[in-house]
This record gives C-alpha cells, structure tokens and sequence, in this order.
C-alpha cells in the first residue's frame, strides 16, 4: 500500500494535469472565438444592437408633353417593428391591432418572427402615425416612404399603368421605365442598448436615397382628354364592347394620345377587373379590315402593278378557288378604275390587285411595313399579329388579306404603317417616352425618334394619300369631311372571329384619317368594337375621327388649306347634312325614290322578297348629301359560295338598270340586259331557283 504522501502527490499531479488540459481547451476555444469566429460574432452583436431602416426613395414623376404632372408621389408613414427588442408581444400586438386595423393574431405573428425588421401595415395616414407615435411601444417605429398618386384619375391609363406598394412599377410606363423612376433606396442605421434607448456617441449613419428620374411622354394631355370623351360616347351610342384611339405624329413616331375603353383607375386597379388594364392598342390583334387597303395600294403602286387611273371590272363579286367574295355593301362598280375602287372600298378590286402583286411581292411589303414583326413600342405586353406563312398560301388567302381579313396586326402596329403613308415613307419607331429628366430639371436623355426602314418612294406615298382623299370627298368616309381641310382616310369593317369561327354578326368598326393630307401633322386611329346595329368604319369610326381632328386643328394650331371654305365665326366646320328618310318596309323602288329626293345615293341588295328588311345607315341619321344608302331586301350572303350552289332569282322589277345589277351580282348571278331605262321584263321568273353563275335577262325600257 503506497504511503499517504505519495497517493497526495498523485491526485496534487491529476489535478495540475487536468487543470492544464482544461487551460489549453480553453485557450484553444478562446482562439477559436477571438480568431475564427471574431468577424460572425462581432456581425450578431451589431445585428443585435443595430437598427437598419430603409428609406425609400421617391419614384420619378410622369408628365405630359407640356409638362402637366399625369403621375406623382407623396410622403406617407409606414409602420414597422423590431421583434428583437419588442418586450411583450401579445401585449404590443393587442394594443396596435385596433390602431393599424389588423387583426391582432396577424400581428403576433409578425412579432414572433425571428428577424430584426419586419413591416407591420405600410402607408397609413397622419392620424395613424400619431396614434403609434403616441402608444411609444418599445421595439415599433415609424419610417416614411413614397406612394404613388395619380392627379388626372383614369386619364391615360393603360399608357401610365401603376405601381406596386414597394415603389416598384407593375404595368404600362410604370413598368417599361421602372428602372429609371424607381430610384434608389437609402437607410438609416442606429445602435440601441437592450432597454431600447439609442446608445449615446454610438454610430449614427444616414445613406440617402436617390430619387427617381422624370420621365417626359409624347401623350398631350389635352388631346388625351378629348380622345378619351369622344371614344366613350361613341361606345355608349352605339353599345359596344369598348374601342380604341390611337392619335400620333406620323413624323416623328411620337404617340399623342392613346384611349381605350373600358378603363380603370391607376391609383386604385383592383377596384375594376384586370381585363380593364390591357391596352388593347399594344396587347391584342384584330383583322384591320379595309384600313389596311392602302398597304395592299402601296404594294401595287410602288411595284408598277397599278397606278390610280388603272382600269378594273368591279361586277360586285370575285370567285376564287370556289369562294366568292363581294363588296361590303352590295356595290357593283362595273368598269372602274382604281382610284375610284379605293374612293368606294371595293374589295373585288383590292383582291384582283392583290393577285396582280402575288404572294412573294405582298409579303415582301409586309415585311418593309412591319407588318410581319412587333414595333418594339416602349410600352410592355406587345403581341405579334398572325399571319399565314407565306409559303403555305392558297390564291383566295392572298385576295382576302388584300383588303385586311384573314391576317391579323395590332392597332400600333396598323397605325405605324400607315404612319409611312402619311410622312413620305419611312417607317417610324411608334413611342411614348419623350425624355428622362433630373430632380434638378437637366435632361438626362432626350428618346429621339428612329428610322426602322423606308417601305416606299415619297411619290408612292403622295399618290396614296390622294387617294386616301378620294375616300373621304367622295367614298365611304364622307363622315369625316371638314370643310377648308384636306383629309386623307380609309374606313374599315370587319368581321370577328369568334370561337375560332369569323363571325357573321360581329365587327368592328374603324376609320383611319390623315389631316392635312398633304403634309400629315397627325395620324387619328379610331377603332369602335362590336358596334350594335350598323357597324361600319364610315358610320361609327369617322364621327369620332372627325371630332378629334376638329380638336387637333386648335391644339396643335394646324392652318386650314382652303380658308375660304370656313365658316366665319363659330367653328367653321360643320357641312351641310341631311337626315335620312326611313325606308323600312318600302318596295325597293320607292325606297330608292325617297332616298334620291333627300339628296342621297341609293344601292340595294335584294332577294325574293322587294321590300326593304334593313337600311343603312339608319333611319334619321344626319349624313353628308350624296351618302348611300345601302337597304337589304333579304338576309345577308355568307361564304364560302360554291359553284354547284342554287340562287334564287329575285324580282327585278321597276329597278334602274344599275340597281338591277348590283342585286343580281351580290347573288352571283350574271345581267344581260336590253335596254338602259327601268326594268320590266326579266327571265327567269322571280322565284326561280337557278345555279350561282347563271345569265338573268332583263327588258328594259
């Protein structure tokens, strides 16, 4: 057994051991914290005594053309918390709940987090901010931020679009320009200790924001404000689905005005459907209808293919791989020319053209119209219009895009090529950003207008525009007339397509003016979609053009080209019109009769039936003398026709030998007449079933 001093050395031994192992592992675990760890430690114990705010930055204004503020931004408090420092939680959130309306199970959820900033409700009013203020809450603050207002309510507003509660923009310019009008954030950073009291001479640092940048548009906001009025009384007067204007300066690309119906508030978009904040001008696709007959024009003229004193043979109708097609309202011209084919929007003899120019030589122009591409218009969500491949098209597709069916563009996109029209041929970038400018005032950028291309010669252009000018002296546009002023425009009506299907009961309606002609100062797009009753361009579409012409010319000071021809005083611009008679159950002939002894022209599509089933335009609608009114004697033919197909004779009658061809030719059926006065004789008998193609002959006296 070893002796008592020897058993204390022993354990005197194991201590000193164990006491140098425990000095070396706490050595070991001192350099660990001091050496490694130090950076991560030290980080923790600022997060925990440090205090990060941000401090948002003030987003950019969005003015007008003529500087007038469209969007701005306003200093509000928003309300935020530090969990970390926040004393009793259940207690904060009970007392806040009925202060900031959020339910109290929210907030406690909120304060449990495990984070050092957490927003509890964003934007509140200066009662709000006084109320958390005055609870002094430990751990709740208060910071301010920028909230975006907008002045003028609705008045452009799928062009500004709106912005999310972070500052950041969500859709029309508000998107597209983000990056310039959003800014950036700054904050604010504090230490505290742990009872919730800044430390004294502790860091204090302060990082400002950077304001956001101006950004100047196009849009005038008076031509926006009356593009708007009238577009929605035209839509509530004809009880349609909505519509569009496009007003833009064909010059420089620049857009002026840019309306759609139905619409939203910016400053408040979840109040109405999301369907409201599309703008249809960029993000759909239509058939344009005959507004687009001065492409097919540009196609033909330019390529020598045809020139305005070009003869044609307009019998009312054209068969083509077994379809027939017809002229929108029932007109047969007979031998015509060109120019007055267009004057009247013959399709027979834009699709006789189109077959001239061929497959190759129309896309070739499509391509050089932009037609085949998107516009790169600084606004988001453009669509890319539908068209065939070229490759797969048949001789009817080629005739029927001729005069705006079948293909599909987006109004931008129609509005820029006829653009070229209007400024001697170039191609222009459509825009609504003008410059960006500094919280100083400087100009930062100035967004200049580009060239995308020249499609045509500057006579090309010249030639169509005075045809353009034919359609409204003396062709289907006679609506948009102002007297002193040339106007070059081209209606458009077309048929919708419907569950994949083109509809016979849906259109849309449209009119696209030039003023002056000469030397276009603005292009006016004016769309009305699924006019009830009458639909045409002419009818529904040119009105409204005409009304925003008459503003433009004040606006933006356009002299008058024929002074003598205004009126003096008042505004000089309304001519002289007559009311149309109602000619609803008359025998065509007396119909025919009524309409001459107003002053009016007189075109008829008939059937078995003589009597008149419809009119158009309607009964008591003011129109420019000469206007034609067209009636139907029996229901509307649709397509496709076929050449085994039968065709009842109707009863000629009593009708003027034109009239008496016009009817035969909108039922494929052929006129040999003797002759030249009114009809009366005719075989076959009314009545008769017949195939499509078969001669009718006539007696006249």
């Amino acid at each position: 057994m070893a002796p008592p001093g020897m058993l204390q050395r022993k354990r005197i031994v194991l201590l000193l051991l164990g006491l140098g192992v425990a000095l070396v592992l706490l050595a070991v675990r001192l350099f660990y914290l001091q050496a490694v760890q130090s950076d991560a430690l030290r980080s923790q114990a600022e997060d925990v005594r440090t205090r990060v705010v941000p401090v948002q930055a003030r987003r950019g204004d969005i003015i007008d053309r003529n500087g007038e503020v469209l969007a701005d931004s306003v200093d509000v408090y928003s309300v935020f918390a530090n969990p970390a420092v926040v004393r009793d939680k259940p207690e904060t959130a009970a007392r806040l709940s009925p202060i900031l309306g959020v339910p109290e199970d929210t907030l406690l959820k909120r304060l449990r987090t495990r984070t050092l900033f957490i927003w509890l409700r964003r934007r509140v009013s200066d009662a709000v901010a006084a109320a958390v203020r005055a609870a002094d809450l430990p751990g709740i603050q208060l910071t301010r931020e920028s909230r975006r207002v907008y002045p003028e309510g609705t008045l452009a507003a799928q062009v500004l679009g709106f912005a999310g509660i972070d500052n950041q923009g969500l859709a029309g310019v508000e998107y597209s320009y983000n990056a310039q009008l959003q800014g950036v954030a700054g904050q604010m950073i504090s230490e505290y200790d742990a009872t919730n009291h800044p430390i004294p001479r502790a860091q204090q640092e302060y990082v400002p924001p950077v304001d956001g940048l101006t950004l100047q548009l196009t849009i005038d906001a008076r031509l926006q404000l009356d593009a708007e009025r009238e577009l929605a009384k035209a839509v509530a007067a004809h009880g349609a689905l909505g519509g569009t204007v496009i007003m833009m300066d064909p010059n420089t690309g620049g857009i002026l005005a840019l309306a759609n119906q139905p619409t939203f508030d910016p400053g408040d978009p979840t109040a109405t459907p999301q369907s409201t904040w599309r703008d249809f001008a960029v993000s759909d696709t239509m058939s344009p209808g005959s507004v687009f007959k001065p492409v097919t024009a540009a196609a033909g003229i330019q390529s020598g293919v045809v020139g305005p004193g070009s003869g044609f043979y307009d019998p009312g109708f054209l068969r083509v791989g077994g379809w027939t097609i017809h002229n929108a309202l029932g007109e047969a011209l007979g031998p015509t020319t060109f120019a007055a084919g267009f004057a009247h929007s013959a399709n027979v003899v834009f699709a006789q053209l189109g077959l001239r120019v061929g497959v190759a030589r129309f896309y070739r122009f499509l391509n050089a119209f932009g037609l085949l591409s998107r516009t790169g218009i600084d606004l988001p969500g453009e669509a890319r219009g539908i068209v065939p491949a070229e490759s797969r098209v048949k001789p009817i597709d080629l005739a029927v895009m001729s005069f705006g069916q079948t293909l599909t563009v987006t109004p931008i996109e129609m509005a820029t090529a006829v653009a070229a029209i209007a400024n001697g041929g170039r191609l222009m970038w459509p825009h609504v950003g003008k410059a960006l400018i500094a919280p100083d005032g400087k100009v930062v950028e100035q967004i200049t207008p580009r060239v995308l291309g020249e499609p045509i010669s500057a006579a090309t252009a010249a030639t169509i525009r005075r045809l353009m000018m034919g359609v409204v002296q003396t062709g289907t546009g006679k609506r948009a007339q102002i007297p002193g002023y040339d106007v070059a425009g081209k209606t458009g009506t077309t048929n919708k397509v419907v569950g994949g299907r083109v509809s016979r009961s849906n259109y849309i309606g449209s009119f696209m003016g030039l003023l002056p002609a000469e030397k276009p100062r603005i292009l006016i797009y004016v769309i009305i979609n699924e006019p009830q009753g009458t639909p045409y361009g002419g009818y529904v579409a040119a009105p409204v053009f005409r009304a925003l012409a008459l503003d433009a010319i004040h606006i933006l000071d356009i002299p008058p080209q024929h002074p003598d021809q205004v009126k003096k005083g008042g505004s000089g611009t309304e001519p002289a019109q007559v009311r149309v008679p109602s000619l609803l159950n008359l025998p065509a002939g007396d119909a025919r009769t009524q309409a001459l002894a107003a002053g009016l022209n007189f075109a008829v599509r008939g059937g078995t039936d003589t009597r008149v089933r419809e009119q158009v335009p309607p009964a008591a609608t003011m129109v420019a003398p000469g206007t034609t009114v067209v009636v139907f004697t029996a229901p509307r033919l649709g397509e496709p026709s076929t050449e085994t197909a039968l065709v009842t004779v109707p009863d000629l009658g009593g009708l003027s030998l034109k009239d008496a061809g016009t009817v035969l030719a909108q039922l494929d059926l052929v006129l040999e007449a003797n002759g030249t006065g009114k009809v009366i004789e005719q075989s076959p008998a009314p009545g008769t079933s017949i195939p499509a193609g078969s001669v009718v002959h006539v007696t006249c006296e």
